[in-house]
Order: structure tokens, then sequence, then C-alpha cells
């Protein structure tokens, strides 16, 4: 959770940078990231998830503060100053179709990407995760995506380097019009 702390507030800085007036986070979960942003942004916020038992523990800790809705992302008018894409595009299978249907600005943070190099062997690696846990059956809605080209990107993670609270993840922005 410390990695993720250390993100939001880097992000909460980035979107003030950029003047941020609204945000969308699609996959949401439990809301913690919408609701943190909304309170350091005080601007309005929508959170999307498609499941249930999230969406209500996220309608609980808001307060009313914040919106949320049940729904897949394909099927929404998501228009916003600011996209989170927060610890999900990875389970995304076209992430190019994704986000072609999102406008604003898209922040895609805490989220892993591979080398076309290592793919397989993230893979293998996740498959035997999810044999570990019980669950074989969610490795096939994980993929393992590349980084996406024409993004800009905000945050590398050093593999050789390591910084305390410092995310292993990329942070990718893209700028769309709205």
């Amino acid at each position: 959770m410390e990695d993720q702390a250390v993100a939001a507030k880097k992000l909460t800085k980035q979107l003030r940078k950029e003047k941020c007036r609204s945000f969308i986070e699609i996959g949401c979960g439990n809301g913690w990231l919408t609701n943190y942003l909304r309170s350091e942004l005080n601007v309005p916020a929508i959170g999307i998830d498609i499941v249930k038992a999230e969406l209500k523990q996220a309608v609980r800790i808001s307060e009313g503060k914040v919106t949320f809705v049940y729904g897949y992302v394909f099927s929404l008018d998501l228009r916003a100053d600011a996209l989170i894409l927060a610890s999900c595009i990875q389970y995304f299978p076209d992430p190019d179709r994704l986000l072609k249907r999102l406008e604003g600005t898209i922040h895609i943070i805490d989220s892993p990407f591979y080398e076309a190099t290592t793919v397989a062997s993230a893979r293998e690696r996740s498959q035997n995760y999810f044999i570990s846990k019980n669950a074989e059956g969610m490795a096939r809605f994980y993929f393992h995506h590349q980084p996406i080209k024409g993004a800009e990107s905000l945050y590398r993670p050093n593999r050789f380097k390591t910084l305390p609270g410092g995310s292993p993840f990329p942070w990718f922005r893209i700028r769309k019009n709205s």
C-alpha cells in the first residue's frame, strides 16, 4: 500500500499541475483512490467498476461525495479532464480499443507492462501464481501488455535502483482532446 500511497500523491500533484476540473477512475474497485483524489482536488469525481461488492464499499466510504457507476466501460460515455486507469489496464484484452474510447487526458499508473521478449515468461509466472492461489481460471482475465506506443512516460522504474516507496510500474500519460 505504501507504493500506492506514494503514487496517489504524485498523481494528485500532476492533476493539480494540469488544472484538472473533473476525473473518472476506470476500474475503481473499492474507491480508495477515487475518494482520495476527490478530497485532495475538490473536483467532481466518478468511479466505474464491474464488481458490485467493491462498488458497495466505495459508495459506503465516499459519504455521497463521489458518484460510483456499475457498468462496462464500452457502454458508457467517458469524458472528463482526466481519466485514471490505476492497476487495471492488465484486465483489458485490447488496450488500444479502450484508449480510443476515452476522451480527456489519460493517466495509466500502477500497472505492469512487458517488453516483447519478456511476455512469455510473464504469462508463465502469472499462470503459476494463479495456480498457487487455486484460481487457475483467473489467468484468462489477465493480459500482459507491452508499453503503449505514443504515450508520454511520466515515470519509468529503474530495476537496478530501488527507491523507498517507489513504484515498480511505469506511469503513462496520453493527451486527447475532450
